[in-house]
């Protein structure tokens, strides 16, 4: 059943997509603020993938490149606009709805911006359930949707086509054509019919987004605040979350490898986990958590690391030394843990000599008894 995104649930999906980031994603605060400015009384609508018909057409929207550069080049959000024309232009057909290809971090909120400017509803679901790099790191992938025609935007007006069915060649030549632009790049692609959408899409992450961000926003007490982040994972997509270890941060390694913020981090156990320590490795996003010589989550299932005095996420390039945080491990939707996409996202994609096995077999009970 739709829904309409209003000027307050914006903040709410801000806070969310960071939630759901795995420590990635770039800052929502940017997006969130352009969202803010262009959205009318009337909101955007929210539609759900079982509403759509065979005649609608689903457009992804979003950007692509350094999530650091994002903050610094603020965009006017007409890039997203110009992609999208160029992009429907090419094929010859207009976009009745659009989505994003992640949920996690900024890309949540780019296709809101489109969407208030130019009346379009939007999706509640996405492609990666949180968020990864590369087109083809995404269900929209798995489910045999074709990139084909993308348009690119720089901020300065330029757009680029890309024109290759190989999703694994269209995420090469995306990052690539990103450089040349200036290191950002706002994208309008991997149109699908609505009909078809229903085998590519992970449902209702936008929802669970929006709650989880609301949650946040209006709790104060910690464990509170705890308890109903569970309760709305394990009534979502994602599944039933395990808290890893409360504590203090320390430890922290960071460096830049290819325009990638690599490193990790470890947090001291307090409270009924004195004695145990974590470490967490991350590069962009957070990949593994371990405890001694046993990973107790391994991407693509999320990690949130929850700075307990704000209620917030912590993200990998803001990682300080003493914070006191809860960090969470929580299932990712199946479709993320299927071989092929395991092939690209999984622990040995990544480096880590180490097969994926989903976080509630790893991390044993992991709740708050």
């Amino acid at each position: 059943m739709g829904w309409r995104i209003t000027g307050e649930q914006l903040a709410h999906i801000g806070l969310g997509a960071n939630l759901l980031s795995s420590g990635g994603g770039g800052d929502t605060y940017t997006f969130q603020a352009l969202a803010q400015s262009v959205i009318d009384q009337q909101g955007i609508d929210v539609v759900s993938f079982d509403e759509l018909g065979p005649e609608d057409y689903v457009v992804i929207i979003g950007a692509t490149g350094s999530a650091a550069l994002c903050e610094e080049m603020i965009p006017s959000g007409q890039e997203v606009v110009t992609a999208l024309r160029a992009y429907e232009e090419r094929i010859g057909r207009r976009a009745t709805a659009v989505m994003p290809l992640n949920i996690g971090g900024a890309n949540a909120l780019i296709p809101l911006i489109l969407a208030a400017q130019c009346g379009l509803p939007v999706v509640d679901g996405d492609g990666m359930a949180r968020t990864f790099p590369e087109v083809h790191m995404s269900s929209l992938h798995l489910a045999g949707v074709q990139g084909n025609s993308m348009a690119m935007t720089s901020l300065f007006g330029e757009t680029v086509y890309l024109n290759e069915p190989d999703n694994i060649l269209l995420s090469q030549l995306a990052s690539q054509t990103t450089q040349d632009m200036g290191g950002v790049a706002y994208f309008a692609g991997l149109g699908v019919g609505g009909q078809a959408l229903s085998t590519a899409i992970i449902p209702h992450t936008l929802s669970t987004c929006c709650e989880l961000g609301r949650i946040a926003h209006e709790t104060s007490d910690v464990s509170q605040c705890l308890h109903d982040f569970f309760t709305c994972f394990s009534n979502s997509i994602y599944g039933r979350p395990h808290v890893l270890i409360r504590g203090k941060i320390y430890g922290v390694l960071r460096q830049f490898v290819d325009g990638l913020v690599e490193g990790s981090f470890q947090i001291a156990g307090t409270g009924r986990y004195e004695g145990t320590t974590l470490e967490i490795r991350y590069k962009n996003e957070y990949l593994s958590a371990r405890q001694g010589d046993s990973y107790v989550c391994l991407t693509p299932d999320l990690l949130l690391v929850l700075d307990e005095e704000r209620l917030s996420p912590c993200m990998v390039d803001e990682i300080e030394e003493g914070v006191a945080v809860t960090v969470m491990g929580i299932p990712a939707p199946n479709v993320l843990r299927t071989g092929e996409l395991l092939s690209y996202i999984g622990p040995e994609a990544n480096g880590i000599i180490e097969p994926y096995a989903p976080v509630e077999w790893l991390a044993g009970k992991g709740w708050l008894e």
